[in-house]
């Protein structure tokens, strides 16, 4: 017997036919797994953190409250009335012959007071949007109503500042009620989440 002839247990032959792994399929966007952990909504209701992250999910938990969609168009209500603000500014400095980059005029109160109306709106515009968007999460539909306050509110404010006569600002003053709605939802928030 030739020593070629004798199999080894290297052979080919002896070798065990191993299968290679197969990767993990991985879920569509629209089908993810659920999570581990779970979180609660202002409703008091569970949701899974996962099926909230993807939309279009049959049947699927929001980790957004019922109605917070309501909240979201108040902020776009909001971007129109101060776009609208803006361009009264733009019509006005046509109109009164005050070019830019000059803020002010030195010379008509008239064209001030357009200005002034969307430059203190534009001042209060920041924590206004803040607020909306966390005491949302907390109050959607009390946050709405708060919301849609504040922006007419803003529009009586302006068009009396439009007047020409800046006393007249002080018909809009009732959209403080709409802040002080839009405090309280956050505040409410902040002190849940500090309770943990």
């Amino acid at each position: 017997m030739d020593k070629c002839d004798v199999k080894t247990s290297f052979d080919a032959a002896a070798k065990p036919k191993l299968k290679s792994p197969k990767a993990p399929k991985l879920p569509r966007a629209s089908k993810v797994a659920p999570a581990l952990s779970v979180v609660g909504n202002s409703s008091g209701n569970s949701s899974v953190l996962a099926k909230g992250l993807v939309t279009g999910t049959p049947g699927a938990s929001s980790i957004f409250p019922s109605g917070y969609g309501f909240v979201v168009l108040t902020a776009v209500g909001s971007i129109m009335m101060v776009t609208w603000k803006s361009m009264k500014v733009g019509i006005a400095r046509d109109e009164f012959k005050v070019p830019y980059p000059q803020m002010y005029s030195s010379d008509n109160t008239a064209f001030n007071c357009v200005l002034r109306a969307h430059q203190n709106t534009l001042e209060n515009y920041p924590q206004f949007l803040l607020l909306l968007m966390i005491g949302g999460y907390e109050m959607p539909y009390f946050c709405t109503l708060g919301g849609w306050i504040w922006i007419l509110g803003r529009i009586f404010y302006a068009k009396g500042y439009y007047t020409g006569d800046p006393t007249k600002r002080a018909r809009g003053t009732f959209s403080i009620i709409g802040m002080i709605m839009l405090l309280a939802a956050t505040a409410k928030f902040a002190l849940k989440h500090l309770r943990g």
